[in-house]
């Protein structure tokens, strides 16, 4: 596929609709956990659980798919991704009890950890090498598009039709991809890897000491950005602008959205080492800069730049380390990116325990900085990277 002179962007697109399907049910829940708490008969910060059960499940399945999947059609990998969400989905949707909802939760998040580095080393296949970056970009944006969306109409439909109809709506989106990627993905197109996953493989990866640092340092930039979002609200409200909150969020989404005009765009024209450090340096200056706005109270341009500043570089960022995970072992890129999935989500995992563990003994103002410093580490881990040639 890397001959190819033309990249398929409508297909990468069906792609990219898929990873916004599988960010979307994430943030769609969080809008909606009190009414889950309530329905259920269930502590709030129990229900809570169900994000940390999604989180970790995902984590911890991704590679074991990598190894289980790696071996099968893409094509075919994605199509069971999407089946087994759709299902998690379902029978979330019909849940009566919270043992139950945790089993649809462990179900969805299996057929995420399955579906998102199947679809993202499927897309860079289809890219030729001059414009893989953009491709992984593409597919980060659908993902980065959920961030935007999902909290919103999770919130107006939970409130107008109740969370059970969230649910049904992931399932059905899921279903939608599904004959998407039928109706638009030859099975020829979409071909596994050479060198078939096995424990051994996993281990050997993890033994390649800049694939590991890459995954280490992937970890360390979510533990910051995660631990900030988290309590992002508390942030705004200290400086005193919480009846801004939403457009503070809007500002995020664009953010965000930056990062796929930019990332991939930057990622093919510039050696990832660079473009990851400048990236990480923007993203330790705007959390440092979060953290002065808000104890400046009514500083909302500060606020509302900085945000802007943090969401585009730390997306910019992140694109850079899937790139690079990808240019260290071509051979053992869906592995590589189901590790590099899991990365992000025990990032997530540490940076919700950091915020909490900060917010319960200092003012919300602390956060950024010490996210500030933590983006700084991943910074100095960078100094032991090594240059890869572009082939």
């Amino acid at each position: 596929m890397e001959q190819q002179s033309t990249t398929p962007w409508g297909k990468i697109a069906v792609l990219a609709l898929g990873a916004f399907v599988i960010g979307a049910d994430g943030f769609m829940l969080a809008a909606v956990l009190p009414q889950v708490a309530q329905q259920l008969g269930v502590s709030l910060g129990q229900t809570g659980l169900l994000v940390t059960v999604f989180a970790w499940v995902y984590a911890l399945a991704a590679p074991l798919c990598g190894m289980l999947m790696g071996q099968r059609n893409r094509r075919s990998t994605l199509i069971l991704a999407l089946t087994i969400f759709a299902i998690g989905n379902v029978v979330a949707a019909l849940a009566s009890s919270f043992v139950l909802m945790v089993a649809a939760r462990v179900m969805a998040a299996w057929g995420s950890a399955m579906m998102m580095p199947t679809a993202m080393a499927l897309a860079t296949s289809l890219a030729p090498v001059k414009h893989r970056g953009k491709a992984i970009s593409v597919v980060t944006t659908g993902m980065t598009m959920a961030t935007v969306l999902a909290v919103p109409l999770g919130s107006v439909m939970g409130e107008r039709y109740g969370y059970h109809m969230l649910f049904w709506a992931m399932a059905v989106a899921a279903v939608l991809v599904l004959c998407g990627i039928v109706l638009g993905i030859r099975a020829r197109e979409a071909q596994p890897a050479q060198q078939v996953p096995t424990i051994r493989t996993l281990v050997a990866g993890l033994a390649n000491r800049q694939v590991a640092l890459t995954l280490l340092i992937t970890v360390v930039i979510f533990v910051a950005g995660t631990s900030v979002i988290s309590y992002l609200s508390a942030v705004v409200q200290q400086a005193g602008l919480h009846e801004y909150f939403s457009w503070i969020l809007l500002i995020f989404g664009v953010g965000s959205l930056l990062d796929g005009v930019l990332g991939g765009w930057l990622a093919d024209r510039f050696a990832h080492i660079w473009l990851a450090r400048w990236a990480m340096l923007a993203f330790a200056l705007a959390l440092a800069l979060l953290g002065v706005a808000a104890g400046t109270p009514g500083a909302l341009g500060l606020v509302g730049g900085s945000v802007l500043l943090w969401t585009a570089s730390a997306w910019i960022a992140t694109i850079a380390q899937q790139y690079r995970v990808i240019a260290l072992a071509p051979e053992r890129a869906q592995l590589n990116l189901s590790l590099n999935s899991s990365s992000i989500y025990i990032g997530q995992g540490f940076g919700g325990m950091l915020g909490s563990a900060i917010i319960s003994s200092q003012p919300a103002q602390v956060i950024p900085f010490v996210a500030s410093g933590v983006v700084v580490l991943a910074l100095a881990m960078t100094s032991r990277y090594e240059t890869i040639q572009r082939k």
